[in-house]
């Protein structure tokens, strides 16, 4: 009986029983097991108290790391709770955004996401990758027998640090994806943002405001939640304790002791119309939306922000003069737009050259094209810079991401061709002729600064 209740906490699979334990009457079995079960102890936290996060770790260590995680693997007996350990411990350190675990034909590949780019670090075997799966599981509080079904959970890390966890089933098996969320403390400050200072000072001023909506945009991962987190954080310290700054999420990704946040849940009929509704009953200041989807959201969110609120949100468009005609598409009036929108900021990520291999480089041909193809009859003058690749970067050429940006002011102007139902690049024309600073602008002052490639800036910023 032992041995089974040994091989049944070990492995959630199904264990065959021997003969001999089916002589054991029902009754008496039951009983010998709740006097062998020790308490349960707190998962998540005993799991996780041997990792050791080295902060600011370059992507140079990875070699270093997969040969630990093989070391680990190839064990006569190896351990998940050493594998788990040992990949949260990377991922924090190297500011990993994602960890992967995919199952192929010879186990599991694991691979990690950083600034962008996936490095893969380690294949489990098979018997490894499913004792790794339902220790995942126990610590999300997830099903274990449930295989043939999504999941989705979340691990408490301890010290501010969350992994959301999602499971989903694939031809060879369960795929696994963990959603590192390091801690929220001293990492969102409007000076670290990299804004234009012209920007940086406009965006300020607009924070002084008591009421109004600022529109942030960008593709999937272009650090939005981050410019959003950032002003919150600036309300806060400018306006202290006195302001009361509620937040709408989907997902929470950090906890904020600063504001109240509100995970979206449509199961229980919270979504972002529902919730921005209760909210606006409890006299809140501050509101952060995380996305406009919706003609009802964008409904109750422009009036919120013309009835003394200052509403912070995002909408996926291609640039910051395409979010009005956006929203006009979901069935607003574009008066209340004009008479709600304060600003509209975009933004995208681009990879970091390595400045450790960079070197002074001529426009492309290709590039030549590119720029062509945008209006410009002449590529615009350098220096410009191009990296071959050496070990610090892993040969990749670059290391890290920098964010480039464009602020659009709703100025009067701009008002009156909302208001007039124009077009996008009317609206565009009319801001860069204000002196808009456009993210072409902002990503070739970066090119010639070393910070990234023409060839990186053109793909992101290209429409």
């Amino acid at each position: 009986m032992e041995e089974l209740l040994a091989r049944l906490q070990s492995q959630p699979e199904i264990v065959a029983i021997p003969a001999a334990a089916l002589l054991v009457s029902a009754a008496g079995a039951r009983a010998w097991i709740r006097s062998r079960r020790k308490a349960p102890a707190a998962p998540t936290s005993r799991a996780l108290s041997r990792i050791r996060i080295e902060a600011g770790t370059g992507i140079d260590r990875i070699p270093s790391f997969r040969m630990r995680l093989d070391h680990l693997a190839s064990q006569a007996e190896p351990s998940a709770v050493d594998i788990i350990e040992d990949l949260f411990a990377i991922g924090f350190s190297l500011d990993a955004s994602d960890i992967h675990m995919t199952p192929v034909e010879s186990g599991a590949r694991v691979s990690i996401r950083v600034h962008g780019v996936l490095y893969d670090l380690v294949t489990l075997p098979p018997d490894l990758f499913l004792k790794v799966v339902s220790r995942i599981k126990v610590l999300a509080a997830l099903t274990l027998f449930k295989k043939a079904t999504p999941q989705d959970g979340q691990i408490d890390a301890g010290d501010g640090h969350r992994i959301r966890v999602s499971v989903i089933p694939t031809n060879r098996g369960e795929k696994i994806v963990l959603r590192l969320a390091a801690a929220a403390s001293g990492k969102y400050e409007l000076d670290g943002l990299g804004l234009h200072p012209e920007m940086h000072a406009q965006l300020v001023a607009l924070l002084n405001a008591n009421q109004g909506m600022i529109i942030v945009t960008g593709p999937t991962g272009s650090g939005k939640t981050t410019t959003m987190y950032a002003s919150l954080m600036h309300v806060h310290a400018t306006r202290g304790d006195s302001t009361n700054t509620v937040t709408l999420e989907d997902p929470v990704e950090f906890d904020f002791p600063e504001f109240s946040q509100t995970q979206i849940d449509p199961a229980n009929d919270v979504t972002f119309a529902t919730g921005l509704r209760s909210i606006l009953r409890q006299d809140p200041d501050v509101i952060l939306v995380g996305e406009i989807r919706d003609d009802e959201t964008a409904e109750i969110a422009l009036r919120a922000s013309m009835t003394g609120h200052l509403i912070f949100t995002t909408v996926h468009a291609d640039s910051a003069s395409g979010v009005f005609n956006r929203i006009i598409q979901m069935g607003i009036q574009p008066y209340h737009m004009a008479s709600a929108v304060k600003a509209v900021l975009s933004q995208r990520l681009c990879k970091r050259l390595c400045p450790h291999c960079r070197v002074e480089t001529e426009v492309t041909d290709t590039e030549r094209r590119q720029f062509e193809l945008m209006g410009l009859d002449h590529p615009p003058e350098g220096p410009f810079f191009a990296a071959p690749g050496c070990e610090l970067c892993l040969d990749k050429g670059f290391n890290g991401r920098t964010p480039v940006f464009e602020m659009l002011v709703v100025t009067d102007t701009i008002r009156d061709l909302i208001n007039d139902g124009k077009p996008t690049h009317v609206i565009e024309r009319a801001a860069r002729e204000a002196g808009m600073h456009m993210l072409l602008d902002d990503g070739l002052a970066r090119a010639r600064a070393g910070d990234v490639s023409l060839t990186e800036l053109l793909r992101v910023v290209a429409k």
